[in-house]
């Protein structure tokens, strides 16, 4: 039996919604091809929209801000910084099925002049630029992050962490709220300042 072409590989895994998902720590590349090197630090999961609004009233973000949404997921965070509180953002995501469709989101809505969505490894990212941090990861992904946010994040920049703290940095405000939609469902919120 001969080796299947790329091509034919490829249209099989989106076919079966297989392109981006993380193996044992690797992510699959647009190609197909393991990425071991990259490590994925949260399962996809949408932050619901009015987490996403009141965590960016939290921040308070605005025109000023350059908002880096580390997961950026489908790209919910990026556009509703820039299209409701007219901020620059940037978006880093693993997971390059979720980098196309946000980035055809982005380009529907017509906000590609003011977001930027990367496919990368955040671990690898340069994060300086911002002055406002979005991360909805996992406990584990928030304490390996906290020393290179504590390097590359200038004075001043808010980092906001939706569901778990950054363990050893002090919150200068934290806010929970049940779901409007699911009453039995709290939100968490942890607003910290570099």
């Amino acid at each position: 039996m001969g080796k299947i072409p790329k091509a034919t590989w490829l249209v099989t895994a989106i076919g079966l919604g297989i392109v981006g998902i993380a193996v044992d720590r690797a992510v699959l590349t647009r190609w197909g091809e393991p990425q071991p090197e990259a490590r994925n630090l949260a399962a996809y999961g949408p932050t619901p929209a009015f987490v996403v609004e009141q965590g960016l009233r939290l921040a308070q973000v605005g025109p000023q801000d350059i908002v880096y949404d580390l997961g950026s997921g489908d790209g919910r965070i990026l556009i509703l910084a820039a299209q409701k509180f007219g901020a620059t953002a940037l978006g880093i995501e693993l997971n390059y099925f979720l980098v196309q469709k946000s980035r055809a989101e982005i380009k529907r809505v017509g906000l590609e002049k003011v977001i930027e969505v990367r496919w990368g490894d955040i671990m690898r990212e340069d994060l300086s630029p911002a002055t406002v941090v979005t991360m909805a990861l996992t406990e584990e992904a928030n304490t390996l992050l906290a020393p290179k946010l504590e390097r590359e994040l200038r004075p001043g920049t808010r980092v906001l962490c939706y569901f778990w703290p950054i363990k050893a940095w002090k919150p200068v405000r934290i806010e929970s709220f049940r779901d409007p939609d699911v009453p039995t469902r709290v939100s968490v919120l942890y607003l910290y300042r570099r």
